[in-house]
């Protein structure tokens, strides 16, 4: 069993639409039940992702749009890293950290990957943007459309990645792996509720 003080870090990853940011949440709520701690209040929950949108947003353009931008300036890179890292190396505290390369990065967390079949996600995506008009995305809510700037995204996220961080592959090791496309929210937290119970007390 894991030493009484030692902060907790679990680190979600997965592309788009694959039902991290829910994950996230959902282990903030109940894995205060793991460490015995009673509190009203869920553990915190760091995403870089909103960084990257707010930046966007600051340079009124989409997300593919500063993808772009990311790919001929490294400095914006850098600025979500440092602040990644310094999530993950904070040692006061017990936190969720949303983010693909906060599970590269954490090697001391327990990293969960999400996967899910690229149509499903775009639905997910699709249905997302109708109810919530996010202004930093993409406007079109048309699936093929979705499915093509998906792919433009990961592809300039995955070249930017390999080309910065050695040793980063799109598929680089975590501790557990969970296909959502058939399964509920509510089984994509059991599911990892259950193994982190494991690793944090074995």
């Amino acid at each position: 069993m894991r030493s009484d003080n030692q902060h907790l870090v679990v680190a979600v990853a997965g592309y788009p639409g694959t039902g991290t940011s829910g994950l996230a949440q959902g282990l903030a709520l109940v894995l205060p039940l793991i460490l015995g701690v009673k509190t009203d209040n869920p553990f915190p929950v760091f995403n870089p992702g909103r960084v990257v949108r707010d930046m966007a947003m600051e340079h009124r353009v989409t997300l593919e749009e500063f993808n772009k931008i990311m790919e001929s300036d490294r400095t914006f890179d850098d600025t979500v890293d440092a602040r990644v890292q310094a999530a993950v190396l904070d040692l006061s505290r017990h936190i969720i950290i949303d983010s693909r390369l906060a599970a590269f990065f954490a090697k001391d967390a327990f990293r969960i990957r999400l996967t899910c079949a690229d149509e499903i996600a775009a639905r997910r995506i699709q249905a997302d943007r109708l109810k919530n008009n996010r202004v930093e995305e993409e406007k079109s809510t048309d699936l093929p459309t979705i499915l093509k700037s998906m792919q433009k995204r990961l592809n300039s996220e995955n070249g930017r990645y390999e080309h910065i961080y050695p040793g980063y592959t799109p598929d680089y090791i975590v501790d557990l792996v969970i296909d959502t496309t058939d399964i509920t929210q509510f089984e994509v937290l059991q599911t990892a509720y259950c193994a982190i119970m494991g690793w944090y007390r074995d």
